[in-house]
């Protein structure tokens, strides 16, 4: 599947780490190093690695500093302090706001990207909108 999507410019989403209250046997099935040998089998992937792996974030940002044009982060589920530590250690062209899953509060999602760009208002517009365009093939750049 991986290489029918590299080869075809179909970009990944994929869920990524875990908070530590589901079974264990489904958290070793989200390490981010798990996806690691698909990125180098696959060097045309586009792989969106979700929630920047939650409590495995600085794991997933090891391995999209390790594949910087292959991974794309996504900061939903993370604190505001979490996604400012995202913000800082990795390429903001390649974050995403996402919402994580319909049953999370939006809200809550959008009040803490807010406050992790505080200092940062002007790339709000490319966290919301644009690096997701981008990720999605729906804009260029």
């Amino acid at each position: 599947l991986f290489e029918w999507c590299a080869e075809n410019r179909v970009p990944v989403l994929a869920h990524c780490g875990y908070t530590g209250v589901e079974p264990e046997w489904l958290r070793a099935k989200a390490e981010p190093d798990r996806f690691r040998l698909a990125l180098q089998k696959f060097p045309k992937l586009q792989l969106l690695l979700a929630h920047t792996g939650l409590s495995r974030r600085m794991e997933t940002l090891a391995v999209a500093r390790d594949f910087p044009k292959q991974v794309w982060l996504d900061i939903s589920g993370q604190s505001a302090p979490d996604m400012k530590t995202i913000l800082d250690g990795f390429d903001r062209e390649r974050i995403c706001f996402g919402s994580d899953w319909p049953f999370y509060p939006l809200a809550v999602a959008l009040a803490r990207s807010l406050v992790a760009t505080e200092d940062c208002p002007d790339y709000r517009d490319e966290l919301f909108l644009k690096n997701g365009a981008r990720f999605l093939g729906l804009a260029s750049g």
